[in-house]
This record gives structure tokens, sequence and C-alpha cells, in this order.
């Protein structure tokens, strides 16, 4: 009777305490073998239901203080349950109990594995959106790559499925390669604006994309695309010289000075004779400042075929 008033009153684990000593006490005055057989049955069932109150308390509890201290943080959360998970394995009796309370405790494990992982990469996650508001796109996509990396070696630690770790190698391989494309782009944009500020010649801009491109793969998109801007480059330096440098420099032909000397003679009251050698030396200096050898040897190309042969230069070899 005192049972059922506890449990009338919700306290069901007093009422199962109290139902497991009238069972004893049965128990212990039990006459004959099949009144203590039926006591024996009655204490294990008694036993058991207080074994079930206080699991049952113990649970509730442990969901309590996960509300009330992890909130909504599910690092703490998972921890809670973790802890809850070993508490079962430790009270379970039995092979059925202890093995249930086994997988359990493995899943808590897992699930707070997993939550520590995901608080890892949210700072990976920040850090990256830190580095994108500063323009740092380069610093951004190197640490996307590296977090991809940690991904793959946490899914491997932790026995992922083949299907799932060939996903992460997939990831590694496209986040790698958006680094390293976004590492050449940042450097052809740094490379353009030094030649357009005026910081750097068109064969220094040459130069550079020359060595950018000896560090790319020969069958890459990439690499042909350089082979193609770097070609383009060339001829059109090629194209100016020879298109402009004859006409702005406007050298006297051989005929041009011969008439100019016989012009000035004449006026002198000499006359040009019939058989007239001219044995005078015409000196005409070209400086090409600020240019590598590149240039000077196209320039130098130029004057010869606007020369034409048999011109014979001195000194530094301004023309040939």
């Amino acid at each position: 009777m005192f049972a059922a008033y506890l449990e009338g009153e919700g306290d069901s684990l007093n009422a199962a305490i109290t139902r497991q000593k009238e069972a004893q006490i049965r128990l212990d005055n039990a006459k004959g073998p099949q009144e203590r057989a039926a006591a024996e049955v009655a204490k294990l069932a008694a036993d058991q239901q207080v074994r079930q109150e206080r699991a049952t308390i113990r649970d509730a509890s442990y969901a309590l203080f996960s509300s009330e201290i992890a909130g909504n943080d599910p690092v703490a959360q998972a921890k809670v349950a973790e802890a809850l998970a070993r508490q079962q394995l430790k009270d379970a009796r039995g092979v059925v109990e202890k093995a249930n309370a086994q997988v359990n405790l493995n899943n808590a494990q897992k699930a707070l594995n997993d939550a520590m992982n995901e608080a890892r990469y949210s700072v990976y996650n920040l850090r990256q959106a830190e580095l994108q508001a500063m323009d740092d796109d380069v610093g951004a996509a190197q640490l996307a790559a590296e977090l991809a990396r940690i991904q793959l070696n946490d899914a491997i630690k932790a026995g992922a499925g083949t299907a799932a770790i060939n996903q992460l190698r997939g990831q590694v391989i496209t986040a790698d390669k958006a680094a390293r494309d976004m590492v050449i782009n940042e450097k052809l944009d740094e490379y353009k604006w030094l030649l357009d500020m005026g910081q750097i010649t068109q064969s220094q801009y040459i130069k550079y994309l020359e060595s950018l491109q000896s560090t790319l793969a020969p069958g890459s998109k990439q690499f042909k695309d350089l082979a193609l801007t770097i070609k383009q480059l060339k001829d059109g330096i090629s194209s100016d010289l020879q298109a402009n440098l004859p006409t702005s420099l406007r050298l006297p032909t051989l005929y041009e000075v011969r008439r100019f000397d016989q012009t000035g003679a004449s006026s002198g009251g000499a006359t040009a004779g019939i058989g007239y050698q001219d044995n005078r030396q015409v000196s005409i200096q070209i400086e090409v400042n600020n240019a590598d050898q590149d240039t000077q040897g196209i320039v130098l190309q130029t004057i010869e075929e606007a020369l034409g042969t048999g011109r014979n230069g001195y000194g530094s070899r301004r023309y040939g």
C-alpha cells in the first residue's frame, strides 16, 4: 500500500525500492521450494524495476544538465551525451545490455569528434572570410586548400568509407588548383599594373611572363595562353619598330648626302668634276636608351634594313 502511495505522489524510485524490500522479506520468509522460487522471481523483478527507475532519473538528469549548461553549443552537448553513454555502459547488466550500451558510447564518441571537427573547421572558414575581406584572395584560396586536406586526413583517421574519402580527395585536388590559379592570376595582374604604370618596360614585362610560364605545365591552358600573349607582345614590338623607326629617324641616303655636298660646292664657285668619288666619311649616331639587349637587337636590325648594305659603323656599333 505504501508503494502505491509513493507512486501516486510521483516518487516512482522510492516506490520501486519499497517493493524491492517487500520482495526481499517474502524471500527471507519463504517456506518450501515453490514458495521460495516464486519469491526469488518477485525479488528479481523488483530489483530490475529499481534499476530502471534509477536509469530513468540518471538520463533525465543528464538531459537537464545538457539543456541548462550546454545550451546550443554542439560540442558541449556532445560531451554531455558522451558522459551519459559512459555511465550507461558502467551501469549495464548482462551481455545484451552491455553490448547496446557500448554501441551507444561509440556513436556518442563519433558525434563528439564530429562536433569538435566542425568547430575547428569553422575557425578556418572565419579566417578565409577575413582574408577575402582584406582582398587577399591568394591567402584565402591557400587556406581553403589547407582545410580540404585537413578534412581528408580527419576522414581517413575516422575510418570513413571509400566513397567519402574519394570525394574529399577530389575536393583537395580542386582546392589546390584554385590556389595555384589564384597565385598566377595575381602575378599577372601585378605585372600588368607595373607595365601600365610605366615602372617596367614591355621587354621586362615579356621576361616576367616567360619566367611565370616556365612554372606551368607545357600542355596546360594557362601555358598556351601565356605563350600566345608573349608571341603577340614580341610581334607587336617588332612591328612597331619596323613601321615607325625609319620614318621618325628620316636617315639621309647616300644620294642625298652627295647632292647636298655638290650643291654646296657649286655655290662656292667650284664645279664638280666628272668621275667624282666621294671618299668622305659621314657619321650618324643613334642612341637607344633604357632598353634591354633584345630591344637593342631589334633596333639594329631595323636600321640595317633601312640603310641597306655596305654601310660601316664604328665605336659602340650604334647601327649596322
